[in-house]
C-alpha cells in the first residue's frame, strides 16, 4: 500500500478551496469587472479538490477493498445530499407558486446527460460528485489494465481539447474534461513528486505561476468578449493549479494545528455540499427582514463571505451534535 504522511498544507488548500466555491456561488454576480477577475481567480477551487483526490488515489486504490469503500463513501454523501436538495427545491418552488416537478422528458434528458455535460436538476453543484465517481471508475479500470501511463498522456490531450471546445462555443464541465485530467494530474504528481520538487524550485514555480496567471486572464478576457461568458476552466489555469499544488507539497507541515487545516480536513466537503442550501436560506431570511448586503468596490463578495461563515457555523454545529 502506498502511504503518504499527513499533508497539512493540502488541508489548508481544501479549506481555501471550499471558501472559494462559496464565493463563486454567493459572492460574485459577474456584474462588475472585479467580480469577473475574482471569478477567474477562484476557479482554481474545484481543480484543487480533484487534484487532491488524484494525489491520494494510490493510497486507497491499492488497499484491499479501499477503492470500493471510498467510492461508497462518496456515493452515500451524494445520495443523501441529492435527496435533501430535491425536497428543498420542490418545497421552495411550491412556496413561490412555481411548477414543482420536472417533465419526464427533462428528467430523462438530465439522467442521460448530467454526467456528460449538464448538472443534476436539483443541487446543480453536485455535478462534482457525479463527475468524480465516473472519473474514478475510469481511472481504476485503466489502472487494472496496467495502462496508467496512458492516463498520464490523456492529461494534456483533454485540457487542450477542452480549450478548443470553449473557443468554438461548446461549454463542458464534466468527468471527461474536468475531473479525469485533474485526477490524473494529481496522480502524476504523486508518482513523480520528488523529481518535480527538485526540478521546480520556488523561483521556477513563481515564474510559471506568474506567466500562467497572466495568460489565464488574457484567455478569460478574450472568451468573455467573444462569447459573453466566463469559463470554469482555462488551459493555463491548469498550470496555475499545478504551481499552487507543488508549492503546498514543498511545505507539508505548513498550517499544522491551525484552524484552517482543521476546517479543510473535517469540514470542506460538507461546506461544498451544504453551502447552496444555507445560502438560499440566508437570502430568504434577508428578504423577509428587508435587509441588503452592501457591495465592496462594486463587488458582491461580502454576500459570499457571509454565506461561508453561516455554512461553516451550521456544518460545525451539525457535526458536533452527531
Amino acid at each position: 500500500m502506498d502511504v503518504k504522511i499527513r499533508t497539512y498544507s493540502l488541508d489548508c488548500l481544501k479549506a481555501v478551496s471550499a471558501f472559494f466555491v462559496v464565493i463563486i456561488h454567493w459572492g460574485l454576480d459577474r456584474a462588475s469587472t472585479i467580480d469577473q477577475v475574482l471569478l477567474t481567480v477562484t476557479n482554481v477551487a474545484v481543480p484543487i479538490f480533484f487534484m487532491i483526490t488524484g494525489y491520494f488515489y494510490p493510497c486507497f486504490s491499492n488497499m484491499k477493498g479501499g477503492f470500493g469503500q471510498y467510492l461508497f463513501k462518496i456515493a452515500r454523501m451524494l445520495v443523501m445530499a441529492q435527496v435533501v436538495y430535491i425536497v428543498f427545491s420542490v418545497g421552495m418552488n411550491l412556496l413561490r407558486g412555481r411548477v414543482w416537478f420536472y417533465p419526464m422528458s427533462s428528467i430523462r434528458d438530465c439522467c442521460v446527460t448530467m454526467v456528460i455535460e449538464h448538472p443534476p436538476p436539483y443541487g446543480y453543484h453536485l455535478w462534482y460528485f457525479y463527475a468524480l465517481i465516473v472519473a474514478l471508475v475510469i481511472m481504476w479500470t485503466i489502472g487494472r489494465c496496467g495502462l496508467d501511463k496512458i492516463g498520464f498522456l490523456l492529461i494534456p490531450v483533454l485540457f487542450i481539447a477542452n480549450e478548443i471546445l470553449s473557443y468554438i462555443g461548446i461549454y463542458v464541465r464534466n468527468f471527461l474534461f474536468m475531473a479525469l485530467p485533474y485526477l490524473y494530474l494529481g496522480y502524476f504528481v504523486h508518482v513523480y513528486e520528488d523529481c518535480l520538487l527538485r526540478f521546480f524550485d520556488n523561483g521556477k514555480l513563481l515564474v510559471v505561476f506568474t506567466v500562467s496567471c497572466v495568460l489565464t486572464m488574457i484567455d478569460a478576457y478574450i472568451q468573455y468578449n467573444y462569447w459573453g461568458r466566463l469559463q470554469n476552466q482555462y488551459l493555463f489555469l491548469t498550470l496555475v493549479v499545478f504551481c499552487i499544488f507543488l508549492y503546498a507539497l514543498r511545505y507539508p507541515y505548513s498550517g499544522r494545528g491551525s484552524k484552517m487545516a482543521l476546517n479543510g480536513k473535517a469540514y470542506s466537503s460538507h461546506i461544498y455540499i451544504w453551502h447552496i442550501l444555507v445560502g438560499n436560506c440566508m437570502w430568504v431570511l434577508l428578504g423577509f427582514l428587508d435587509v441588503g448586503i452592501p457591495r465592496l468596490y462594486g463587488s458582491s463578495v461580502l454576500s459570499g463571505i457571509l454565506a461561508y461563515v453561516l455554512t461553516l457555523f451550521c456544518v460545525r454545529m451539525i457535526i458536533r451534535i452527531k
